[in-house]
């Protein structure tokens, strides 16, 4: 899937006429990242970490495309996990360290696309979140407790 994905929108870029229903159909784009975020948030007991590694990879394809402004719930989902990640950051252990590091593999990759963008207004949204990105990985620094993590190891 984000073989033929990237391929279609590279041919896309190439020939603007011959976009990809994907990119065109607003209602199976949106199906499409809805389901992109619950492969991301499966458990990693049931979702292996290729598949994962996979999925990260359709997402920085849309959110090259779409994101801030045209993917408002990948927004949405970071902040809600940053605010649950620092209520229970004191109940992280080797059981769930696994699921904060694919949250944060996550987080890493959408900033990265985001950063990469050539476009100054399309970095505009984003930038405007910024203040909200910092008081939320603030919370989460300043509650790492480095004795917690000693022992742990992905």
């Amino acid at each position: 899937m984000k073989n033929s994905l990237t391929r279609s929108i590279k041919n896309a870029s190439a020939n603007p006429k011959r976009r990809p229903i994907v990119l065109t159909d607003n209602n199976l784009k949106g199906k499409l990242k809805a389901y992109l975020i619950s492969l991301v948030t499966m458990s990693p007991k049931t979702s292996p970490y290729n598949i994962f590694s996979q999925t990260l990879d359709i997402i920085c394809v849309f959110v090259k495309l779409d994101f801030p402004e045209k993917w408002p719930e990948l927004s949405t989902h970071i902040f809600t996990s940053l605010d649950s990640i620092c209520e229970n950051i004191s109940s992280i252990n080797e059981e769930n360290i696994e699921e904060l590091y694919r949250f944060l593999k996550l987080y890493l990759a959408v900033l990265k696309q985001q950063s990469e963008k050539k476009i100054p207004m399309k970095r505009v949204h984003f930038v405007k979140q910024a203040k909200e990105h910092m008081e939320k990985l603030f919370m989460l620094w300043k509650n790492i407790s480095l004795e917690q993590y000693t022992s742990l190891s992905l």
